[in-house]
């Protein structure tokens, strides 16, 4: 299997790039990450990660810095700020950080410490009735 290749047998929607980046375990990188495909951080990165894709912080993975993505999976340790549809903070993650998220799940031995806001989707404020 290729880390930069789709080879689950699933086939790509119309207009969806292919492939992953990947800072491998015992990689140090800093500066600002824009990316549209998975991105998958199991060494040290500090800095912005904009992703209009996942983001995957294994194990051995962590980031210091702000993360803005589609969707944020933490097996590994994240310092910051983080605005995502979804968070998920797995049984070894552990973030300390601002959470702006829809959704927001901690399995059992996941660690979380900082502050949590809901993210409302726009379409949904338009229904809601005005305050008086």
């Amino acid at each position: 299997m290729g880390v930069f290749s789709n080879n689950s047998g699933k086939k790509l929607a119309k207009g969806q790039i292919g492939g992953a980046s990947l800072i491998g375990k015992g990689t140090t990188f800093k500066g600002e990450i824009t990316t549209e495909v998975d991105l998958n951080i199991n060494g040290v990165f500090e800095g912005n990660v904009n992703s209009s894709s996942d983001v995957y912080i294994g194990e051995e993975g962590k980031i210091n810095g702000k993360v803005n993505s589609k969707a944020l999976f933490i097996n590994g340790l994240i310092e910051g700020e983080i605005e995502a549809e979804r968070v998920e903070i797995g049984s070894k993650g552990k973030a300390i950080a601002n959470i702006i998220s829809e959704y927001f799940i901690i399995e059992d031995g996941g660690l979380f410490e900082g502050k949590k806001e809901l993210r409302i989707k726009r379409n949904l404020l338009k229904d809601m009735p005005e305050e008086q």
